[in-house]
């Protein structure tokens, strides 16, 4: 080691330990672990999984966990907190997004109120738990401020409580290069390094921590092999994995410093089909190039007034098969938690556990290569609370949202059934039934909407084996324009939120 990158070292090693460090984070563990556990024991025991569970393999399914949606913000009863006070309200945040009828139209799932001083750090020992009793390897986590601020305090606490669970459970660092677009190569080096403390810092089997960078095309090249660079000189060799916002453009240029690559991906089920991203990496590194796939299940931003078709759970269900079909090393569910766009599969006041629960499915399919042996017969259903008419929005004022993307509208009720042996599913609207024979494994059903409470059924040898009635009343319309996907299940009850 020359003396200039020994000086380099001492340098990254005294600024880290400057830097307030979760070495030192307010929680005990133990303590907070055992409230958590209890949770998420009490929410998902063995009975909601009606499928045998299986051991995984050397393929990893990391969830994109974005830091400013916690399970709670103030620790109040659900009817009384911030969510339901100003995220979820027309009038709140000051009436920010009054004229897009507010800014989310669900809200988590969370604890409730929680007794003692720790219940921020069980709230993250509950987010670590519950994507852990999936079958997923880590969170992907957003890393938008560096050694300081709420979102900080998320990350390191992300990895005290995953270091704690002794689950194997990982923390994918994914810089938000569309945030951090001011930082210098040494300033994320310095922190990189000091995440890398915690043995829950995902690295892979050579001992390389492994970035994801969100966006990275917002830096050049050189930016990235400058940070590959600090990090080796201080001791941490790291490999970089670029989730691009546009991966044809800058694949060529990114290849020489990247280990695998991956994209945002698309919101529309006819893109996912049609995306061959991953061909453009395999020409540029080969049919063994390591790909990450994108799977998302929704896509709604009231913020920002544009939404996009997913198709009940086609949008889903085609990203998982697309990820099982290419053989994807890794699987990038977007996301766990981003209530602004609606794509969370976190359980959640209007999706309920329905992809939450499929995700657990599709995992387990995507890490086997075995579609999961169904042990319980089970309906999940999916629709929307109102028959939705994009531009229409239900007060003049508002703006109205503008989808996107290459799918029409499609205003349909859904019935995904999980078969132990081949049986009817039928959806009950009113006088109108749609019925099909389907065969062990899994089955959807779609039917349109039709104003009123759908009902659910699984019929064999002409009895009703499960039914299950929607949990959500279609409307002609609701108080804010609403393209939302909604859903439920028959093997938990409704949880109100």
């Amino acid at each position: 080691m020359d003396r200039k990158e020994f000086l380099y070292k001492i340098g990254i090693g005294v600024a880290a330990w400057m830097i307030p460090s979760f070495w030192n984070d307010p929680y005990p563990w133990d303590e907070v672990l055992a409230v958590a556990r209890a949770f998420v024991a009490k929410e998902s025991p063995d009975t909601v999984w009606p499928f045998e569970r299986e051991t995984s393999t050397d393929k990893k399914v990391f969830l994109h966990y974005f830091t400013p949606f916690p399970l709670s913000f103030d620790n109040k009863p659900t009817d009384q907190d911030y969510y339901r006070r100003q995220y979820m309200e027309r009038q709140g945040e000051n009436g920010k997004f009054q004229h897009v009828g507010g800014y989310l139209r669900e809200r988590p799932l969370g604890a409730g109120t929680l007794d003692g001083p720790h219940w921020q750090g069980t709230n993250m020992a509950i987010d670590v738990l519950r994507a852990q009793a999936l079958g997923a390897d880590g969170f992907g986590v957003d890393l938008q401020q560096l050694d300081q601020g709420r979102y900080w305090d998320s990350v390191t606490a992300l990895l005290g409580a995953a270091q704690a669970s002794k689950t194997g459970f990982s923390i994918l660092i994914e810089p938000d290069t569309d945030i951090l677009k001011a930082v210098g190569p040494d300033h994320l080096v310095t922190t990189l390094t000091q995440l890398a403390q915690s043995k829950a810092a995902y690295r892979l089997q050579d001992g390389r921590l492994l970035l994801a960078p969100f966006a990275p095309e917002e830096q050049p090249v050189t930016f990235w092999q400058e940070v590959l660079d600090g990090l080796r000189k201080a001791g941490v060799p790291a490999a970089l994995l670029p989730v691009f916002n546009n991966l044809r453009l800058h694949a060529k240029d990114f290849a020489p410093v990247s280990y695998g690559m991956s994209e945002w991906g698309n919101r529309d089920p006819a893109g996912v089909d049609g995306d061959a991203a991953i061909r453009v990496w395999q020409q540029l590194k080969g049919p063994d190039a390591i790909w990450m796939e994108p799977v998302a299940p929704q896509d709604m931003r009231p913020k920002v007034s544009i939404f996009w078709e997913a198709s009940n759970t086609d949008l889903f269900r085609h990203s998982w098969m697309k990820a099982i079909r290419e053989g994807a090393q890794y699987a990038h569910v977007v996301t766990w938690n981003d209530y602004s766009e609606a794509t969370e599969i976190e359980p959640s006041s209007g999706t309920q556990f329905l992809f939450y629960d499929l995700s657990a499915y599709y995992i387990q399919w995507f890490k086997t290569g075995r579609e999961p042996r169904i042990t319980r017969d089970t309906i999940y259903y999916c629709h929307r609370r109102d028959i939705f008419q994009p531009g229409k929005p239900p007060l003049p004022d508002d703006k109205p949202l503008k989808l996107l993307g290459t799918g029409m509208i499609q205003n349909q009720v859904e019935m995904i059934a999980l078969l132990t042996q081949p049986a009817f599913l039928e959806i009950h609207q009113g006088s109108q039934v749609r019925s099909v024979r389907a065969g062990a494994g899994l089955t959807v059903l779609k039917a349109p909407a039709c104003l009123g409470r759908p009902l659910f059924r699984i019929v064999r040898d002409n009895a009703v084996v499960v039914e299950k009635a929607s949990d959500w009343e279609i409307m002609a319309q609701t108080t804010a324009e609403d393209p939302l996907y909604v859903g439920g299940g028959s093997n938990r009850p409704f949880v109100v939120a």
